[in-house]
C-alpha cells in the first residue's frame, strides 16, 4: 500500500511538473504574443503619427498658397496706390519747381 501510494505520489509530481511546464510554456507564449501585439500597435501608432503629420503640412502648405493668393491681388493694388502716389508727388514736386523756376526768371 506504501509503495503503491509512493507510486502515484511520484506519478502525481511527474504530472503536476508537466503541468507546470506547460503553463509556463503558455505564460511564455502569452508574453510573445502580447509583445507582438504591442509592436505592431506601436507600428501602426507610428504610421498615423506620419500621417497626421503629413497632413499637417500638407494644411500648411494649402494655407501658405491661399494667403499668397489672396494677398497678391492687394499686393498689386498697394503697388499701384504707391505708383499713383508717387506720380502725384512727382508732379506736385514739378510743379514746385517750376514755381520757383518761374519765380528766379521773374
Amino acid at each position: 500500500v506504501v509503495e503503491s501510494l509512493a507510486t502515484d505520489m511520484r506519478k502525481s509530481a511527474s504530472e503536476i511538473q508537466q503541468l507546470r511546464t506547460i503553463v509556463q510554456g503558455s505564460a511564455n507564449d502569452e508574453k510573445a504574443a502580447l509583445l507582438q501585439i504591442e509592436m505592431e500597435v506601436t507600428r501602426r501608432l507610428e504610421r498615423e503619427r506620419e500621417k497626421v503629420l503629413a497632413a499637417k503640412v500638407q494644411f500648411e502648405q494649402d494655407r501658405a498658397h491661399q494667403i499668397t493668393q489672396w494677398m497678391a491681388p492687394r499686393n498689386a493694388e498697394a503697388a499701384d496706390m504707391a505708383k499713383r502716389l508717387l506720380a502725384e508727388q512727382n508732379e506736385s514736386l514739378r510743379s514746385l519747381i517750376d514755381e520757383e523756376d518761374a519765380m528766379i526768371d521773374q
